[in-house]
């Protein structure tokens, strides 16, 4: 079972160093992807908030994980986040120029409670200069290639492989 080497070490402690550095990648990856996945929404800071009914926090949430969010005015004359689309086919959307059609009312997945939602519903334009409509669909990028997950979890194990190459190096 203990075969020795040349150098008369056990070849598991060899094996053994390599699953503790593999075991302790693995967590620097877990803890720091995480870490920053919880610190990514509340980076982003949005002005005179407070005089809506947004909350911020769920907004960067949203947004991050994947959603058009459609804000609004509602009925009770409160701005806040209505609901999400899934169709993109708008000339407000920068990746599609064919399309001529805005959104409306039946675009929506609403969220909020049927009470709220008012009876009219038209994207706001540029096509007008934002004179009519009143919603727009917030996206957490223009392009979304790539998203800001695949970003920090290549990072992070950059990161990683660089902290356990010094690790490995004073072992």
């Amino acid at each position: 079972m203990y075969r020795k080497t040349v150098s008369g070490l056990k070849d598991t402690l060899n094996i053994d160093l390599e699953k503790r550095l593999l075991d302790h990648r693995n967590r620097f990856i877990s803890i720091f992807l995480g870490r920053y996945k919880e610190l990514l929404p509340s980076l982003i800071v949005y002005e005179n908030i407070e005089t809506t009914a947004l909350n911020q926090l769920k907004i960067e949430t949203t947004l991050r994980n994947g959603y058009n969010l459609v804000i609004g005015q509602a009925t009770n004359d409160k701005i806040m986040i209505l609901g999400y689309v899934t169709n993109t086919n708008t000339p407000e959307n920068v990746n599609n120029f064919l399309s001529r059609n805005l959104l409306d009312k039946d675009d929506i997945h609403f969220v909020v409670a049927s009470d709220l939602i008012p009876k009219h519903l038209k994207e706001i334009s540029y096509y007008d200069d934002c004179k009519t409509g009143n919603f727009i669909v917030l996206k957490n990028k223009a392009l979304n290639y790539i998203s800001d997950d695949s970003i920090l979890q290549h990072y992070t194990i950059e990161l990683a492989e660089i902290v356990i190459s010094r690790f490995s190096l004073a072992m």
